[in-house]
C-alpha cells in the first residue's frame, strides 16, 4: 500500500512540473500585434451627392429655336404647323408682366434666373389669371412660381424673399418667355408644347398639370 501511494505520489509531481513547464511557455509567449491598416485602404463611407444648382453653367435660352424645335416635335406627332403658328414674346428682366391673354390664344409661359429655368407652365384660352398673375402671387393659387421660391428659393441661392416680396422679385430678376397657339388648336398640341419645353429646359420647380 506505501508502495502504490509512493508511486502515486511521484506521478502527480511530475504532472505538476509538466503543466508549470506548460504554462510558463504560455505566460512568455510573445504579444501578437493586431493587423494594421493602410490609411488609404480604410473605408471611407461616400456622401450622398445632391445636384448643386448653383453652379451649374449659365443657361442661354433662344426661344425662336425652341419654337422652331417644337414645330418639329409637332410634325412627328401627325400636327403641321407653319413657322408662323408660334408666337414668341421675350420679356427680359425686369420685365412687366402680360395683362391679357390675347383672345384666341392659349400660351406656354417660361421664367428663367441666371443659369436656371424656374418654371415652365401653360395657360388655356380661359385661364388668363394664370397666364397674367397667379404666378406673381404666392396665395392666388395652388401651385405658383412666387409659392415656390417661398419654400425652395435657398436651394439656388434666393433668399431674404417674403410673402410682400416675392412679387416684385419675379418681376425685377427674370426673364420670362410666352409661346402663344391659337385655340382652335387641340388642347393636346399646348400639353405637348408644354412637355417639350419642359423636356428641354428642365425647371427647377416641377410645375403642376396644367390648368383650363
Amino acid at each position: 500500500m506505501l508502495l502504490l501511494l509512493a508511486k502515486s505520489a511521484c506521478a502527480m509531481i511530475r504532472l505538476c512540473h509538466s503543466l508549470q513547464h506548460y504554462l510558463g511557455q504560455l505566460v512568455f509567449l510573445p504579444r501578437c500585434k493586431l493587423p494594421t491598416v493602410a490609411r488609404t485602404n480604410r473605408l471611407r463611407l461616400r456622401q450622398p451627392r445632391y445636384r448643386d444648382l448653383s453652379r451649374e453653367r449659365l443657361m442661354t435660352i433662344d426661344p425662336n429655336t425652341l419654337a422652331e424645335n417644337f414645330r418639329k416635335v409637332a410634325e412627328l406627332c401627325g400636327i403641321n404647323l407653319s413657322s408662323g403658328e408660334v408666337d414668341v414674346e421675350s420679356l427680359p428682366a425686369p420685365h412687366c408682366p402680360p395683362t391679357r391673354l390675347p383672345r384666341g390664344k392659349m400660351a406656354v409661359y417660361v421664367f428663367c434666373h441666371q443659369a436656371h429655368t424656374l418654371k415652365v407652365g401653360k395657360a388655356g384660352p380661359n385661364s388668363g389669371a394664370r397666364y397674367t398673375s397667379q404666378h406673381y402671387n404666392p396665395d392666388s393659387a395652388g401651385s405658383t412660381l412666387a409659392a415656390s421660391l417661398l419654400r425652395g428659393g435657398d436651394s439656388i441661392g434666393i433668399q431674404g424673399i417674403t410673402k410682400a416680396t416675392v412679387g416684385d422679385w419675379i418681376k425685377n430678376n427674370t426673364n420670362r418667355y410666352n409661346f402663344l397657339l391659337d385655340s382652335n388648336h387641340p388642347d393636346r398640341l399646348l400639353t405637348l408644347l408644354e412637355a417639350s419645353l419642359q423636356c428641354r429646359l428642365d425647371p427647377v420647380f416641377e410645375g403642376s398639370r396644367g390648368q383650363r
